[in-house]
């Protein structure tokens, strides 16, 4: 039996910035707090807490690694090392969470919430081509909704890692057949040619999805131009593209953050009929290679192949693949609609967009910044010691073995960390910036061993000097020879020594030293008992 079609398709894209430093994350969170729009200077993002099912079964080490603790009543100084310390060894100092939603009067307004009237051309491509040459049929747009609720967020994680949420979902009685939903995927993580046209639906350009009311004025469409982007966006029958809203959004934090990649992140959920069972054979292929298809945002002509990315048949009705551009879930209805209202199917999408997204945004968080580093090491070579610091209490408290107390959840999470590579990235840091510091130690070591060496050498030919000093008074020799013997055995001695600390053989050295020495003793006895001789 095939893969029926989805009853239900709900997308959220992620766009991951990194923020370059720490010092600029008061500046972020005043960019987003003070950004506004229009002549009415309306507020763009409105500060909420994430959404509950996120982090309600979420260990608590992890909320701490996403929402670091600070409220500004400790001193903040410049240096990165005391900032991160002091928010994981000081958690009572508390700050709610820098989790933002678009403004309510500008989701109605832009988004249509209201009236649900969102319509989409998948292809821009082919939908710019039409505008500029208005031959044959105009690409056909279809019906889409943002969620009703939260359909744009952004999340500044870690104090590091800012995360832009644009959530979209198909209306309810419209049936997905699994091409259709890698087009959606793939078209709408785009953000350049082939990137979708967005516009509140109008007779004029969705004839086929509208009746003309004379009622209506006409709608003369805009071109899509930067200037112009107040003029279309909230406006009937004027396209734009979920690109111009990201750059729109992420305005106000020019020049304090750094993009990771231009398109969108994409965490898919695709809800199939009561009675669809994962782990039977005849479907269990075809559900594998559609997760892994949309995971890695494939377009539906994409040549088949083995899933090549992490999955797991979580349930029979629960399938999840992850790779590194996103995720994507499969789930079957578990009850009869006649039951729905009251069951786990009717939150079923929202608890898999929020509780099960979260371990992937953990995972792009721990990608970031671990590529932060490296870029350190690359640019900084000179403070390796300063970033194996914060490398140190970045792995001690970023490197989380689970992240919830559900086990699935936990499951979801390690496919996670090894679609984006996380263990790989963190281990070769680790080797890196510890080789680095075992080098600079031995050569701590080897530089203080040099200078106890310089002492040890002058304190053998101290001794050594004072040592024929007493043995010639004692035998009674000569005081010019006692002062040749000190001063050349003194030298000699010393130069025995550092040879030694060089790790060099001085077997030879020392022979020639002791020969010489009892050559000297003898010459001395003779030239002390030359004169008495001469006297008999």
């Amino acid at each position: 039996m095939p893969l029926l079609n989805a009853e239900h398709f709900s997308l959220r894209l992620f766009y991951p910035v990194l923020i370059e430093n720490f010092s600029s994350r008061v500046e972020v969170v005043a960019g987003i707090e003070n950004a506004t729009w229009g002549a009415a200077s309306c507020k763009v993002w409105q500060r909420v807490l994430p959404p509950a099912k996120s982090t309600s079964e979420m260990l608590e080490e992890a909320k701490l690694f996403l929402f670091p603790q600070f409220d500004g009543r400790a001193p903040l100084d410049d240096d990165p090392h005391s900032v991160l310390e002091f928010q994981y060894i000081r958690p009572e100092f508390q700050r709610p969470p820098e989790c933002f939603v678009l403004a309510q009067s500008l989701r109605d307004s832009w988004l249509d919430l209201a009236n649900r009237k969102m319509v989409v051309v998948l292809n821009g491509e082919h939908e710019e081509t039409w505008r500029k040459n208005s031959t044959g049929r105009r690409p056909l747009s279809r019906a889409l909704l943002f969620h009703a609720t939260r359909p744009v967020e952004f999340y500044l994680l870690h104090d590091r890692v800012g995360i832009l949420s644009i959530q979209i979902e198909t209306p309810s009685d419209i049936t997905i057949p699994p091409n259709e939903a890698q087009d959606l995927c793939y078209h709408l993580s785009q953000t350049s040619n082939r990137c979708p046209r967005l516009r509140i639906q109008s007779s004029e350009t969705d004839a086929h999805l509208c009746v003309p009311s004379p009622h209506v004025p006409e709608v003369r469409e805009l071109p899509l131009e930067a200037n112009n982007i107040a003029a279309r966006l909230g406006s009937r029958g004027q396209s734009w593209t979920l690109a111009e809203l990201k750059d729109l959004l992420l305005t106000p934090l020019n020049g304090l953050i750094r993009h990771d990649q231009e398109q969108f992140l994409c965490h898919s959920v695709l809800v199939y009929p009561l009675g669809t069972n994962f782990q039977e054979p005849s479907i269990n292929v075809e559900a594998i290679r559609l997760a892994a298809a949309l995971s890695q945002i494939e377009e539906s002509a994409h040549a088949l192949g083995s899933p090549g990315v992490p999955f797991e048949v979580l349930y029979e009705n629960h399938v999840a693949a992850y790779s590194y551009l996103g995720a994507a879930h499969l789930v079957a209805s578990q009850f009869s609609k006649q039951v729905y209202g009251g069951t786990f199917d009717a939150e079923r999408v929202f608890v898999i967009q929020t509780k099960y997204a979260f371990p992937m945004l953990i995972s792009i968080a721990q990608r970031l910044l671990c590529h932060a580093f490296l870029l350190d090491v690359i640019r900084r070579p000179e403070d390796l010691g300063e970033v194996w610091k914060r490398f140190r209490l970045f792995e001690i408290h970023g490197y989380l073995i689970d992240v919830s107390r559900r086990e699935s959840v936990n499951r979801c999470y390690r496919l996670a960390q090894s679609a984006q590579r996380i263990h790989e990235l963190i281990g070769s840091l680790h080797r890196t910036l510890r080789d680095d510091q075992s080098t600079q130690q031995n050569e701590q070591i080897k530089s203080t061993q040099d200078r106890i060496g310089q002492i040890e050498v002058f304190i053998v030919g101290f001794y050594t000097f004072e040592f024929f000093k007493i043995l010639g008074e004692m035998l009674h020799f000569a005081e010019l020879w006692i002062f040749t013997g000190m001063l050349c055995f003194a030298i000699a001695s010393a130069y025995v020594v550092r040879l030694h600390h060089e790790d060099r053989t001085v077997r030879r050295e020392l022979t020639v030293v002791l020969v010489a020495a009892a050559i000297w003793a003898l010459g001395g006895l003779f030239l002390s008992r030359v004169p008495a001789m001469w006297k008999s």
